[in-house]
């Protein structure tokens, strides 16, 4: 049963490690705290993309990447149908999105799944870090320009109260840094002040916390995200009101299914599902969970790893190959004979299991595409040659 008034706060590129109820000893969140007291930890929520655009277009049409129409990652010509927010529109229910403006300005149109009738709040929040920091300067962390920050929040959330007194969707998803901080991670204590303006609004009962995505936060030498699909980057956070006495869920569940969560329903699929690309992509990688299993196909290099995220959360091991190579010594060990695994009967069974998943599910481009996405590659190496041909493709086409 969906209730009257209904809020989703989401943080973008969100590790579960920097907030304190997945472990963070570094921060203080007593709001969030106070939430999962009351309410419903998932500790095994996966988004069916490591990328904004296309996680929220999975979450708000229900579907994995590969059952959508799209076939690369280019602006949206047209609206997405049957999404959430026209469903809880048909309901009654005035949608209302809180969003930083230039977020919109860079990703709302390689979305556009979020229905006609919804009322943007379009708001300056945003502290550019990263990859978006093109000049690479130095970023100081200012107390007083976060205050600032929150209240702007604060009384973008009032102006929604105020706005209507009947059923009410309010989703707030906040940049990777908020205004005022400096580093991933860095602004989560604002991020507890936001759940707490929101609890005082509308009541613990109402509130459903999570993310896009993770990012790789260091993880296998890499910081960023977007071209992965190991644990920091797709088993993001979600905490909800209970959920039928549970106060911990280890269910995998996909954030396809945010809806009937918001329901009280927690879905049990037999398999879930993340993606880094769309069909068509050169780079696409494909994650498939069965149980504590996790199996990838690199499309790249038509490379293979398999996980058990359980044993090893850390997906240190990929137990594919029973052989492996000796770094040190230069000759190849059997791998069940150096590295400890007490499940290694399970093994080829789970392994078939999800490569006949993946054969089911697994889409390709055409031999003409695969043909020129793999001369594009090539040229990449080369960015003159790269970028002359493109100049004379320009001109006679």
């Amino acid at each position: 049963m969906m209730k009257e008034r209904i809020v989703l706060i989401t943080k973008d590129a969100t590790c579960k490690s920097y907030l304190s109820v997945y472990g963070n000893k570094y921060v203080k969140m007593p709001n969030l705290e106070a939430l999962a007291a009351k309410g419903t930890v998932f500790d095994r929520f996966y988004t069916a993309a490591p990328s904004t655009a296309m996680s929220f277009i999975s979450f708000s049409t229900q579907k994995y990447p590969y059952q959508t129409r799209h076939k690369t990652y280019v602006k949206f010509s047209e609206q997405e149908k049957d999404t959430i927010f026209d469903k809880l529109y048909d309901d009654g229910y005035e949608c209302h999105i809180i969003w930083e403006e230039k977020w919109v300005a860079m990703a709302k149109d390689y979305s556009q799944c979020y229905g006609e009738h919804s009322q943007f709040h379009l708001i300056h929040i945003n502290q550019v870090v990263g990859a978006h920091n093109k000049d690479g300067h130095k970023i100081e962390c200012n107390e007083e320009l976060s205050a600032k920050t929150v209240q702007i929040i604060k009384e973008e959330i009032e102006t929604v109260c105020a706005s209507t007194d009947g059923k009410l969707f309010l989703w707030i998803h906040l940049p990777h840094v908020l205004l005022g901080r400096n580093c991933y991670g860095s602004d989560e204590d604002m991020f507890d002040q936001i759940i707490g303006i929101l609890r005082e609004k509308f009541g613990d009962d109402a509130i459903f916390v999570s993310a896009d995505h993770g990012n790789m936060n260091g993880y296998k030498g890499k910081v960023c995200y977007g071209f992965d699909v190991y644990q920091t980057a797709i088993n993001i956070p979600l905490i909800t009101p209970r959920i039928d006495d549970m106060i911990r869920c280890d269910t995998p569940v996909s954030n396809i299914h945010i809806f009937d969560i918001m329901k009280g329903v927690v879905p049990k699929d037999k398999f879930v599902y993340s993606d880094t690309a769309y069909y068509a992509q050169p780079h696409r990688k494909l994650a498939i969970l069965h149980n504590n299993y996790k199996y990838i196909y690199n499309k790249a290099n038509g490379t293979e790893e398999l996980y058990d995220v359980d044993f090893d959360p850390f997906e240190h091991c990929n137990i594919i190959s029973r052989v492996v190579m000796d770094a040190d010594r230069h000759i190849p060990t059997p791998l069940d004979q150096v590295y400890y695994y007490p499940h290694w009967d399970k093994v080829d069974e789970e392994l078939e299991l999800l490569r006949n998943e993946f054969k089911r599910i697994w889409r390709t481009e055409t031999t003409q595409r695969t043909i020129l996405n793999k001369v594009k590659t090539f040229l990449k190496k080369s960015p003159e040659l790269y970028h002359t041909l493109a100049i004379w493709w320009r001109k006679i086409s």
